[in-house]
């Protein structure tokens, strides 16, 4: 192999946001507790034959104290509160292939493992019941996430891509006793390049997978659902 590089690097970091108001009303208003962040990661990125192979790996860990969160409060309204401690923690890995024999043309790949849970969170329920969800993995976070892609493009003329990514299952609620099942969304488009412009016509989510994307902050197990398939076409012209 010829023309290898190699590059490690490690990162620590500790960040603090402002405090977050909780205003239900106004009378009712209060200062929840201000968000701390401390996280340290390290990676590895490698080029190799001519710079064509690339493959990129890192380890990350995180501390969340304080993240402010949104919960059902006695009156049945949402309301934000402050949920203690939580750890987000795992490892990634991109790889990516510009084949020599075929100009245009590039793999590419990826993998990830994540593990995000509550360290220390307690609440009480809207009919007073107290839950303990500490060690319990944060709603909507998958465990393991891939994607793969191929991509055309020569710069003039034409040009196309297909896109697949994956989640598995994740938990609907933060006691875990609800999941969602995996899923895939695939995208693909194409394009022509022309001297004075370029013309695309792109799918997104061409499997019309309806998957729960993230949880809403203005009601109890409520789900934002991801948008349904569509296409798009796009004409740039350049002057």
């Amino acid at each position: 192999m010829s023309n290898s590089k190699l590059r490690v690097a490690a990162i620590q970091m500790v960040s603090r946001t402002t405090v977050a108001p909780n205003l239900a009303e106004a009378e009712n208003a209060k200062i929840l507790e201000p968000e701390r962040t401390r996280s340290g990661e390290a990676g590895v990125k490698t080029r190799w034959l001519d710079r064509t192979l690339s493959f990129d790996l890192s380890f990350f860990h995180m501390i969340f104290e304080n993240t402010v969160v949104g919960v059902q409060a006695a009156n049945g309204q949402p309301a934000l509160t402050n949920a203690g401690s939580e750890r987000f923690q795992g490892m990634e890995i991109e790889t990516s292939y510009l084949p020599p024999f075929a100009e245009g043309l590039s793999l590419s790949a990826g993998y990830a493992h994540h593990d995000a849970r509550f360290i220390r969170f307690s609440f009480f329920t809207p009919d007073g019941s107290f839950r303990v969800v500490d060690g319990k993995r944060l709603e909507l976070v998958p465990r393991d996430l891939w994607n793969a892609g191929v991509a055309f493009s020569r710069g003039r003329g034409p040009g196309a891509f297909v896109a697949v990514r994956h989640q598995s299952q994740r938990p609907l609620n933060r006691r875990n006793t609800f999941f969602t099942g995996p899923f895939y969304e695939t995208d693909a488009g194409v394009s022509w390049d022309l001297p004075f412009g370029r013309i695309a016509v792109v799918g997104r989510n061409l499997g019309d997978s309806r998957h729960y994307v993230a949880e809403s902050d203005i009601g109890d197990s409520q789900f934002y659902v991801a948008p349904p398939r569509r296409f798009t076409a796009e004409l740039t012209w350049k002057f």
